[in-house]
This record gives structure tokens, sequence and C-alpha cells, in this order.
């Protein structure tokens, strides 16, 4: 999940995010790649540099589609800001780590105190609210709907940059976000739409995470900070938040070894490694191409639910998983061509 700090130049890429093509992504960026005519041998690295690209986001797509069945599982035991408290810890070490070994870590002291309170807004609205609230909708419905309806959140980016940023709400917006929210009613009633039968609650919570993360990627449009030290910062403010609840609100759990394994791979992979994934199949690949394939998640997701929770996959999901992703496909891409976002996990 990406945010970024004005007056911080960065030496490794662009940074310019783009989470979807609707949605712009600001990371670890690709560039142009020259190829000097005096070396015809080099003609072969810009195929390589784009396979490395595929590869890379393959992995991510592979490791976010993940987590709503991962945490599902925990939650028959687990309560959510426990899952919360626990994945954020894992996935902010991987982060530092990473950070460290990038020797990210002088960073801190260029930041001011204004800086980090921006963290911790940015930390509380996408990684802690955006987490929580996606947790408690697979709590009231099955995790292939709620993880749908929760790829809404690129349309949400639209939306919210039209209320923040005032950008124009045009026909070529409107139209897409109405495929997309076809989508998220032919899901909720299951194909039913005359009917209306829908779970009122478990759809409210599954948008309003999507609102979260797609509020947290329009405020960070403004923002320029290092995408790796933000990040990782804003993983260790949700580790804090999430530690400060639990202990308000309920108690640190005794986990077993098959609770912690759920709790390594939920942080670690669609949080932590995930992120270095894709900033990496950014650096190696062309951005458009990657954020297609970032789309490949939802129907993954389908498929990891299928074998770990035994959810059976419905053509009304399949269908309405298709309006949403052809409808944010579809977005104006000059519209959100500044956002910072990467699918959220």
């Amino acid at each position: 999940m990406c945010s970024a700090q004005p007056h911080e130049a960065n030496r490794e890429a662009n940074f310019s995010c783009q989470a979807t093509p609707a949605v712009a992504i600001k990371y670890w960026g690709t560039g142009s790649y020259a190829i000097p005519n005096e070396h015809p041998a080099a003609s072969s690295q810009p195929a390589v540099k784009n396979v490395k690209g595929y590869v890379f986001v393959g992995l991510a797509s592979l490791m976010w589609a993940s987590a709503a069945a991962v945490a599902k599982l925990l939650l028959d035991s687990l309560g959510n800001l426990q899952v919360v408290l626990f994945s954020t810890f894992f996935a902010f070490v991987v982060l530092a780590t990473a950070s460290v070994a990038r020797g990210k870590l002088h960073l801190l002291r260029s930041y001011t105190s204004r800086d980090f309170l921006n963290f911790g807004l940015m930390a509380f609205i996408g990684v802690l609210a955006y987490r929580f609230l996606f947790l408690a909708s697979l709590e009231y419905m099955p995790a292939q709907e709620a993880f749908v309806i929760n790829y809404t959140w690129p349309v949400m980016v639209v939306l919210c940059a039209v209320v923040i940023l005032r950008e124009r709400l045009t026909v070529g917006k409107l139209i897409p976000m109405a495929a997309s929210f076809l989508g998220v009613v032919i899901i909720a009633t299951k194909g039913h739409i005359v009917s209306l039968e829908l779970n009122a609650h478990g759809i409210a919570l599954a948008l309003s995470g999507a609102v979260a993360y797609g509020l947290f990627s329009t405020l960070g449009k403004k923002q320029d900070y290092d995408r790796l030290a933000s990040t990782t910062l804003h993983y260790g403010f949700a580790c804090l938040y999430a530690l400060v609840l639990t202990v308000a609100t309920s108690h640190i759990p005794s986990i077993s070894l098959a609770q912690l394994a759920g709790l390594a791979w939920l942080g670690i992979f669609p949080g932590g490694l995930g992120f270095l994934c894709w900033s990496l199949a950014l650096k190696h690949g062309d951005t458009a191409a990657m954020s297609n394939l970032v789309f490949l998640t939802p129907f993954l997701s389908a498929i990891y639910v299928y074998f770990l929770l035994g959810e059976s996959i419905t053509v009304s999901s399949i269908i309405g998983l298709m309006m949403i992703v052809g409808g944010i496909v579809i977005q104006p891409r000059k519209s959100t061509a500044s956002s910072t976002s990467v699918a959220p996990t």
C-alpha cells in the first residue's frame, strides 16, 4: 500500500504509482530503456526485463489472492483486531528488513513531526481501517464475495478524487463506474437482482473498506515519499494502533502453531513480500501491462477460497467480477494518472 513525500528525491526510480489502468501507481517506476546501437547483443535485454516483470507481478498476485481465504480461516479462532495486530507486525518486520538492506534508515532523519503525523494518518486509513473493515466483512459473507466487492476500491479512488481533488466526473468515468457497481449488485444478490435479497452488513463493510483504501490512495496523490520507507512506517503505525486497540478491547491471545503460521503467511506474503514483488514488477516491466495483470488477483482468490474454505465458485460471482474488472479497466487512464496505489492486502 502506498503513500509519498514531497521533499524527498527518489534516486532509484520514478516512484510513480499506478494500481490499475484506471488508478495509476507511483512506485519503483520503470523508466525508459535505451539500447545503444554499438551493442547489438543488448537487443534481448528489454525482453528479459519484461519477463522478470511478469514473474514478479505473477508472484504478487498469487500472494495477494490468498489473503481472503487465509484471513477467513484465522477469524474462526481469533478476533478481527488480533488478526490485524499480528499480520501487520509480520509485514512490518519484512518491510523494515528490506528498508535496512536498501539503506533507507537515513531517511527517518529527514522527516519532520508533520511528516510522521501524516504517516500516522495514512496508516490509520489505508492499513488499519481498511484491514479491519475487510476482515469484518469476511465474518458476514462468503470470502469470494467479500473479496470481489472489496475490489471496487479503484472506483472509489475516482469518486474520492472528484470530491477531494475536484477532478471532473465525466460520462467516460460514470459509465465504467456504473458497470462496476452493477457487478457489485449481481454478486450481492447472487444474481437475483429483482428480489434484492442481500447481506447488508457484509456488503456495507466490504464497500467501506474499499472507500477507506480509495481515500488513502487519493490523499497519497499529493505526496511524494520514498515508497519502501513510507510503506514500512505505515505498517509500523498500524501495528501500534492495533496493539493499543487490542489491549483496550480484548487481550493478546495465546497463539497456536497453526494460527502463527496463518498470521505469518498473511503478514509476510500478501503484506510484505507482495509489496516488494509488485515494486520489482513495476521496475522491470511495463507499468500498464503490470497493472492489467493485477486483475488476475480476484480470479486467483476464488481458487484459494475453493480449496481452502470449500466455498463453491458461483456464476453470479464470476459475472459480477467481470463487470467490476471491466468497469475498472475501461476507466479513462488520464483521469487518475497520478494515484499512489497498489492493490490492498
